[in-house]
């Protein structure tokens, strides 16, 4: 669908209602930015744009997230641009525990029935269980693990992407 407004169609991304909120928007563009530019062939792409952000000498926007920490208290001007980078590690672990054909199926779903509920549709939990979720594991996992996430998922994805290219029509 054509947005009539930006406002619009922001509300429909999942950002709040001034738009100031890009955890989903921006890190699901910054998460696919770094996927497809594994695609193309530069390898450890998307890894490394992760590493920036929890990096002590680079974003480090891990110094962010603690008990209290939401993905909806990321906005646009956060030091270091950490909505982009943090909403890309949480795009990587929704997907991770999905797959990338499920959650561009929940695109599908985003004008019939919003954001959240659209979400929950496609993900078995609300966005707040799943910001629970992810402050969770971003909280309790390694960074080794968080890169080993992160490698399996584009190991598997393009494994499915090459069976899929490889399969009879």
């Amino acid at each position: 669908d054509i947005y009539q407004t930006w406002e619009s169609r922001d509300l429909n991304m999942g950002r709040s209602e001034d738009a100031s909120k890009p955890w989903h928007s921006e890190g699901s563009a910054s998460f696919f930015g770094g996927f497809l530019a594994e695609r193309m062939g530069i390898s450890g792409a998307l890894r490394n744009y992760l590493a920036y952000y929890i990096d002590s000498n680079g974003g480090n926007c891990q110094a962010l997230i603690d008990e209290a920490f939401s993905l909806w208290d990321l906005e646009f001007d956060t030091r270091n641009n950490c909505g982009y980078g943090l909403g890309a590690w949480a795009i990587t672990f929704l997907i991770s525990q999905h797959s990338i054909a499920s959650y561009l199926a929940f695109y599908d779903d985003l004008n019939p029935y919003g954001f959240f509920e659209a979400w929950s549709k496609n993900f078995g939990q609300t966005v707040d269980e799943f910001d629970v979720n992810f402050r969770e594991w971003f909280l309790t996992t390694s960074d080794d693990v968080k890169f080993e996430t992160v490698s399996a998922l584009v190991v598997s994805e393009q494994s499915e992407m090459l069976s899929q290219a490889m399969s009879p029509r």
